[in-house]
């Protein structure tokens, strides 16, 4: 596990921008939340597609930057660009020697005002591998203080699914954070808000508090057609989602 974040920022969170097309922007099960980007590489020329993460850290200091690769779709040995206090940083990646694991990328000092990144390209040298897209981590550096671990992210079981008048949510791993849900469509529109505090119930299976399910139920408008929509949910600053499928 990667030990706990001063900033973690993922696809699904407002720190990160896609740049380029959006027919070139694959979006499929996988990555750290569930939901991974991936696009394919270019053999020279500017980059088309790209992805840009900016933190918001808590103050200036010496941080240790982190890369989140999935499994999938990470086949692509890519140039991660690190702007830091001091300038501009490159790290060489082969995507396809990883799959689901955190990546050090190094450490570097950072200025919280200086709107730091992480950058990603498709001009990679070589035409048409898959290039993973998901979440990086910045954590303050400290020396010999034992590593702490990233909260436990919050899971989301979803039924039917596919499903043609309502579906049932369900929701677990968190406790006493402030909870928010959310359903987008596939452009990322936002077509619901489901208030956690009031719309979703204990279920009624026994056992502790911590990490007790929980579950609501969605019943789309009329005005919302068939399509996958992605149901996110937001607790104490991490992000989880999960796919579901709406057939009228």
């Amino acid at each position: 596990p990667l030990p706990a974040p001063d900033t973690l920022v993922t696809i699904m969170t407002d720190g990160f921008r896609w740049g380029g097309p959006l027919m070139w922007r694959r979006i499929v099960d996988g990555g750290w939340l569930g939901t991974t980007y991936w696009t394919n590489s270019m053999i020279h020329g500017p980059d088309v597609s790209t992805g840009t993460w900016v933190p918001v850290l808590p103050a200036d200091g010496e941080y240790d930057v982190y890369a989140y690769i999935p499994e999938e779709h990470s086949v692509a040995n890519c140039v991660y660009k690190i702007g830091h206090t001091s300038g501009l940083a490159e790290v060489v990646i082969d995507q396809s020697l990883f799959g689901d694991e955190w990546v050090y990328l190094g450490c570097w000092d950072f200025t919280a005002a200086d709107s730091p990144f992480v950058y990603l390209g498709d001009s990679t040298g070589t035409s048409g591998e898959n290039i993973a897209v998901d979440a990086v981590v910045w954590r303050t550096h400290i020396v010999g203080v034992a590593e702490r671990k990233l909260p436990e992210k919050p899971e989301i079981s979803v039924y039917p699914n596919p499903f043609n008048s309502s579906v049932n949510i369900r929701v677990q791993g968190f406790e006493g954070s402030r909870v928010q849900m959310r359903i987008y469509d596939i452009n990322g529109r936002n077509v619901a808000n489901i208030p956690v505090r009031e719309g979703l119930v204990p279920s009624r299976e026994t056992g502790d508090h911590k990490g007790r399910p929980y579950e609501t139920v969605w019943t789309p408008d009329e005005s919302i057609p068939s399509g996958v929509y992605l149901v996110r949910v937001d607790v104490g600053g991490i992000t989880a989602t999960k796919h579901v499928a709406y057939l009228k």
